[in-house]
């Protein structure tokens, strides 16, 4: 690509409808339309107050080696904050899952009994070669299927912290569901997620 055909314009909205661009269009947003969109796109009135959230980011090369994807996660899934107790014997910054590649989006995170279901997304636009980090002791990391069935043990390499490692690979925009069994903190208390609830987020979970 050279020239003006190597940039491109990603546009964020929080309101899902269309966008229309011509030689004598500006670019814009829709919001809504007057008549029947039929099947695909329904009906989308204008009625009372119209609000919508909207970005626009410039970019160089393809759109997958620019990160798109991961820039759009930042924006439609902010990571949020919470409050956790400290002791004297806990460290100040703690990352409780970490991938070295930031290709590879931790998309989500789920409890299941005393183990964790992750689930890893290739965004970029080769395959990855990349190392997994648990940040906290654990047994076993396994492979699993999207409904989170067994499907082979990975090796794994323990971490002076007590954490482990494991090293993957994953084709472009390919996905990989792990399981983490009997994830904990310290040896007598697990982890204070709750039973049955997902977490999204994107490249880490922290405490």
């Amino acid at each position: 690509m050279t020239g003006w055909d190597s940039y491109g314009l990603a546009i964020f909205s929080d309101h899902r409808t269309d966008y229309s661009h011509g030689e004598d269009v500006p670019l814009s947003l829709t919001l809504g339309w007057g008549g029947e969109g039929g099947f695909w796109w329904g009906k989308r009135p204008l009625q009372n107050v119209q609000e919508m959230r909207y970005a626009i980011l410039p970019y160089s090369d393809r759109w997958e080696r620019a990160g798109i994807q991961r820039e759009s996660r930042r924006w439609t899934e902010p990571l949020l904050p919470v409050h956790i107790r400290l002791s004297s014997n806990t460290a100040q910054n703690m990352s409780l899952l970490q991938v070295t590649d930031p290709s590879i989006e931790i998309s989500s995170v789920q409890r299941d009994g005393k183990d964790l279901l992750v689930r890893l997304y290739n965004s970029g636009s080769d395959s990855s070669s990349f190392t997994f980090i648990v940040g906290s002791e654990s047994g076993d990391v396994t492979a699993a299927q999207l409904d989170g069935k067994h499907k082979e043990r990975l090796p794994r390499t323990i971490r002076p912290d007590c954490g482990s490692e494991v090293g993957m690979s994953l084709p472009c925009h390919s996905l990989a569901t792990l399981r983490i069994s009997d994830i904990r903190y310290n040896k007598d208390e697990s982890i204070g997620c709750e039973p049955g609830l997902e977490y999204e987020k994107r490249d880490s979970v922290s405490t």
